[in-house]
């Protein structure tokens, strides 16, 4: 309207052909039009472009994050790996002993680089009295053992470094596993305990059996949670390692030993006789070999008979 007016007053002072004048006018109005519809197309442009640069960039810091993530994965996967491939390592080492102590020492260390514990105990028992503990057959290796220089020959030339004790709530906990002989897991410890308070964060036992008698218990204390699964692969293989040990000392014992008497056999004897003697002529020492026999012992066979007989030789051996 304010263009239309001002070219209606221009129009009348000025001599100019009011056609002409029209013409400009709806030139300008057009160009004008032209640069407002220009204007809002540019503006709605830009807002479109703002909006899929605001959709790309999302979708690329999404996609970011996806790989941040996947690649966090790779990381906690590659570190499962060589966990579970320094396990192996180690539970081979123990496969291949013959010394539970050694055994003992392997786990240990397995323990010290792969878990967070604070002690591990290995009880040794009587076989024949179950619950009974062999003297000094107790022993325990703390987490800070094993910082630093942890020399294991040292430790199997003198056992006594180890020797461990026993608090009454480990004789609660063996007393439970000679009882239902199961593992103790620190679910249970509410039930042995009746709701006392434990101060360590968890504890677990884990008995060794041969022929459905326990000879040994495994005793972890400050056990992580969260690392139960692999934690329990390791122990069962300990475990399992002793068992066999324990098997294979029994049929060695079996191989040298006289099964009425106990003692050992005469090829035993003679092999550790020979042995004795090198060592007494390789180092100047002086041997002593006492022979004894049992006089008229066939008078008492034909008398009492062979189960007295036997009895006489058990009780003389």
């Amino acid at each position: 309207a304010s263009i239309f007016a001002l070219a209606a007053y221009l129009a009348a002072k000025t001599p100019i052909d009011p056609f002409a004048w029209m013409t400009y006018v709806l030139s300008s109005v057009l160009v004008f039009y032209g640069a407002y519809q220009f204007r809002q197309w540019v503006f709605a442009r830009t807002v479109i472009v703002e909006e899929e640069i605001g959709l790309a960039s999302r979708e690329f810091g999404r996609v970011q994050q996806i790989l941040s993530d996947r690649s966090l994965e790779a990381e906690v996967l590659e570190k499962r790996a060589a966990e579970i491939s320094g396990l192996y390592d180690k539970i081979k080492e123990m496969s291949r002993s013959l010394d539970p102590m050694e055994a003992f020492l392997i786990f240990g260390e397995a323990l010290a680089e792969y878990f967070e514990f604070q002690t591990i105990k290995l009880v040794l028992f009587d076989e024949e009295n179950q619950g009974m503990i062999l003297s000094e057959e107790v022993y325990e290796l703390t987490s800070s053992d094993f910082r630093g220089l942890f020399d294991r020959k040292q430790i199997l030339k003198n056992r006594e470094k180890i020797r461990g004790t026993l608090f009454p709530g480990d004789t609660k906990i063996f007393n439970h596993i000679f009882k239902t002989q199961r593992s103790v897991q620190p679910e249970d410890l509410k039930e042995i305990f009746q709701a006392q308070r434990m101060q360590d964060k968890a504890v677990a036992a884990y008995p060794m059996l041969v022929h459905k008698k326990i000879f040994g218990i495994v005793m972890l204390t400050g056990l992580r949670i969260d690392a139960q699964r692999l934690l329990r692969i390791l122990i069962e293989r300990f475990v399992s390692e002793m068992e066999r040990v324990r098997l294979y000392e029994r049929v060695e014992t079996l191989a040298i030993t006289d099964g009425l008497t106990g003692m050992y056999v005469r090829r035993h004897l003679l092999d550790r006789l020979t042995g004795e003697l090198d060592r007494s002529k390789r180092f100047g020492n002086k041997l002593s070999f006492l022979m004894i026999d049992i006089d008229h012992f066939k008078r008492i066979n034909d008398n009492y008979g062979h189960l007295v007989g036997d009895a006489v030789l058990k009780q003389v051996a």
